[in-house]
């Protein structure tokens, strides 16, 4: 038998503002279907098929879109709710109708959900007559289902070791988790330490992994295929990778290889404002840098990336000097981008000292204010005095009232004079 391993789809995605990239979310999910479904018995989904609890109309069409043929070709698709797609409580009682329900039965997946009943977990094999369970067999291959626990997974899977513990053996079971292995993610991810999934192993032949978007394995037990699509452009370039698992099963054996998802392409541009000392320096070299983008990228006329512009390094003029609606606007027409986003990361150079600290009065701590920033712009650093005088000449005008044309007259007349 052969299986498809799913993790983290996220349709609905609109990313950036984008409808484009909410599309490419199903087209990544599609295309891996199209190419390997053919040739599996079934498929699991980790949880997260969709990015948020509440879709929309176009999300919904995108799913039943993906999942029509399988459902034609009777390829049971087995999914767990996620921490982005799971159902809410109504109340104490009663759990809201989630839109993985919904596809559940309209017959397009079969979601597993286990429940408690006096304080025990119990899983109930699969009934195709009001579509509910915990696990379903599959000739001699049982799929073991589980809810979102968040941080309190450790103390919930010693009751879903008991429970698996009381069903009948067969020579293959895999359990559907969402979650993250401790030792294998960033700290700030939670997830479950792997000690605690340990007592598992002597029941569990395949642990199926969703809600960690990069790819990652465990002692050939436990698989994290990654999300189909990039989640953000520091996920695309995460070399761990993201797809799907084929997976072929022999006996209590199987064979393990991972697929690499075809996604839309992410380009991050790093410039080092420091070597330009005026604005129009700085958008000359950009857009120059971009001129030649499709060649040395080997893009065609078709395709449309997204481009992160990153300026970084120390600023030698005011940050509101460059024009970076203009930097946008052009290089998202030399690149052919879909987004085309600037990342500003530069910083005035500062010579500022902590004024409160330093025994002077205050007209010299305003002439040491107004000195700074003159300084920290290029285009008026070469004469700090004369445009210093200036300003202080222009508030102390204000100050005595004196009119806004007198002000204005004085000071075109010192700007032609610098």
């Amino acid at each position: 038998m052969k299986f498809l391993h799913f993790g983290d789809i996220h349709l609905g995605y609109a990313q950036y503002n984008s409808l484009e990239r909410k599309k490419d979310f199903v087209i990544s999910f599609r295309n891996l279907l199209e190419q390997y479904s053919k040739e599996v018995d079934f498929i699991l989904i980790s949880g997260d098929l969709f990015d948020k609890q509440n879709i929309d109309a176009r999300t919904m069409n995108h799913a039943i879109y993906a999942l029509e043929d399988l459902k034609k070709r009777k390829i049971p698709v087995i999914a767990i709710e996620g921490n982005h797609d799971r159902s809410t409580l109504r109340s104490a009682e009663e759990e809201e109708i989630s839109w993985l329900e919904c596809l559940s039965g309209l017959g397009y997946i079969k979601l597993l959900k286990p429940y408690f009943d006096k304080g025990k977990l119990c899983l109930e094999k699969w009934n195709e007559e009001n579509n509910r369970g915990s696990y379903i067999e599959i000739n001699n291959v049982r799929i073991i289902g589980s809810r979102w626990y968040g941080a309190s997974i450790d103390k919930m899977m010693p009751h879903y070791v008991n429970a698996i513990k009381e069903l009948s053996s067969l020579p293959y079971q895999i359990l559907l988790l969402h979650t993250g292995i401790k030792e294998y993610i960033p700290e700030n991810y939670g997830g479950i330490a792997y000690n605690i999934l340990e007592p598992l192993k002597e029941y569990i032949n395949y642990v199926a992994l969703g809600h960690i978007h990069f790819k990652y394995e465990v002692n050939d037990w436990i698989y994290n295929p990654g999300s189909t699509e990039s989640c953000s452009i520091d996920e695309y370039f995460d070399i761990r990778g993201k797809g799907c698992y084929l997976v072929e099963i022999n006996g209590n054996m199987h064979t393990v290889t991972h697929i690499k998802s075809r996604m839309r392409k992410f380009f991050r541009i790093e410039t080092d404002t420091t070597y330009f000392k005026t604005p129009e320096e700085l958008y000359g070299h950009i857009i120059e840098r971009f001129k030649n983008f499709k060649t040395e990228n080997k893009l065609n006329n078709y395709e449309q990336p997204v481009v992160e512009l990153i300026l970084k390094g120390s600023l030698n003029f005011m940050r509101n000097a460059l024009d970076t609606i203009a930097i946008e606007s052009e290089g998202k027409k030399l690149t052919n981008a879909l987004v085309f986003n600037i990342k500003y990361n530069s910083m005035p150079i500062e010579y500022s000292v902590d004024y409160s600290s330093v025994d002077i009065s205050r007209e010299e701590m305003e002439k040491h204010i107004i000195h700074d920033i003159i300084r920290s712009d290029s285009r008026y650093a070469y004469d700090i005095e004369k445009y210093t005088d200036l300003i202080i000449k222009m508030k102390n005008d204000v100050l005595s009232s004196i009119s806004s044309e007198s002000i204005y007259k004085d000071v075109y007349s010192a700007l032609r004079g610098l």
